[in-house]
């Protein structure tokens, strides 16, 4: 996240000089959202699209362009800064409309994908049937991208795959598809997601299987890559459940 952080205010900057207007606005969205993630105490709630950068309360634009992107910054905090079941109620709440509001931008994979993994914590949290069919449907329309060739998506898949097998108690070939997941995000070297999976296979391993020990050494795993990745307020969160 620092790295790009770096890079904000220069990109801005051109975009403004050249009246990119919108596009300014789109980077200053993300530089809000990348500099909350960084973020290691708040005023507001830690899931506000709120800051000196940009402030979602005093929006009033209204290009569906500029819409994407503060729809996507709120998700992305939502997940990385409330708990699972809030952001699996967003998820209900919102559906498409990150698709509806920018067709086929690549982004939208990444913001389905978080959809999923909210709404299968909130499946195997609450036994709630509505999480769990949205999170179904979710999982199928990634294993057709993945039937179709995309390679991108891959890991996403063999991850919810290993959390509907969790719900179906199918343990021992859960265990093998998470590890399988993590395993690909590593090679892909996304760490984000490397810490997403971990911390949510450490879940599992607590809340399915009482195996303690081992769920302590991945949610050890999941904090390693959550600060590599540079998102401090997801890391302070996990090292308080230690």
């Amino acid at each position: 996240i620092s790295s790009i952080l770096i890079d904000c205010p220069r990109i801005a900057l051109q975009c403004e000089d050249v009246s990119q207007t919108t596009h300014a606005m789109a980077v200053r969205v993300m530089w809000q959202m990348l500099h909350s993630l960084r973020q290691t105490s708040f005023h507001h709630n830690p899931t506000d699209l709120e800051g000196d950068i940009f402030s979602d309360a005093q929006d009033k634009e209204t290009n569906p362009m500029h819409l994407s992107f503060v729809h996507l910054a709120r998700g992305e905090l939502s997940f990385f800064h409330a708990d699972y079941e809030v952001t699996a109620k967003r998820a209900l709440e919102v559906g498409e409309r990150y698709s509806k509001l920018i067709p086929a931008y690549l982004p939208g994979m990444i913001e389905l994908f978080h959809r999923g993994v909210a709404l299968f914590a909130a499946a195997r949290r609450t036994k709630k049937r509505k999480y769990r069919v949205e999170a179904r449907r979710l999982a199928k329309k990634i294993e057709k991208w993945v039937s179709i060739g995309n390679p991108n998506v891959t890991y996403y898949h063999l991850f919810l795959t290993a959390e509907q097998m969790a719900l179906d108690k199918m343990y021992d070939m859960a265990e093998q598809k998470y590890e399988e997941a993590i395993e690909m995000a590593t090679l892909e070297g996304h760490l984000h997601h490397i810490g997403l999976l971990n911390e949510r296979y450490s879940d599992y391993l607590m809340e399915v299987r009482s195996r303690e020990e081992e769920s302590k050494d991945r949610l050890k795993q999941a904090i390693r890559y959550y600060e590599e990745w540079g998102a401090c307020w997801k890391v302070q969160t996990l090292e308080a459940r230690l």
